[in-house]
């Protein structure tokens, strides 16, 4: 079972990819925007597996989450999906510069986040 950290601020977005990825195997966290997300990792008694990362959030957008998040040594490893509406060339450059895994663009099918979500966390396990 893989821990995964969902950071997103619209509660219909967490209730389904909760759904998905519990019916996957998967156990979800859930924090709604970037603070909160970085909050929970610094306090969490367990290590998270993979997050998925809105962009466009209150206080601390999805951008600036990672440049804060791939600061700290120890969560650096973690890979990051980012989640977004946000679909121009320029905005995938400048997430994949901050050092996200993949980005995918709302509406995301069930069957590509599934799959997208299984590379991520087998990639991770095997380095």
């Amino acid at each position: 079972m893989n821990q995964i950290l969902v950071i997103d601020d619209e509660p219909i977005c967490r209730a389904n990819i909760s759904h998905l990825l519990t019916r996957e195997g998967h156990e979800v966290t859930f924090a709604t925007n970037g603070r909160e997300g970085l909050n929970c990792l610094d306090n969490a008694c367990q290590t998270f597996d993979l997050i998925l990362l809105d962009w466009v959030m209150p206080e601390v957008n999805g951008v600036q989450f990672m440049h804060r998040f791939k600061q700290t040594n120890h969560f650096k490893k973690i890979p990051v999906i980012m989640l977004t509406c946000v679909n121009d060339g320029d905005a995938v450059v400048e997430a994949i510069q901050t050092g996200i895994y993949d980005y995918l663009v709302k509406p995301v099918t069930s069957d590509a986040l599934v799959e997208l979500v299984d590379r991520a966390v087998t990639c991770t396990s095997e380095t």
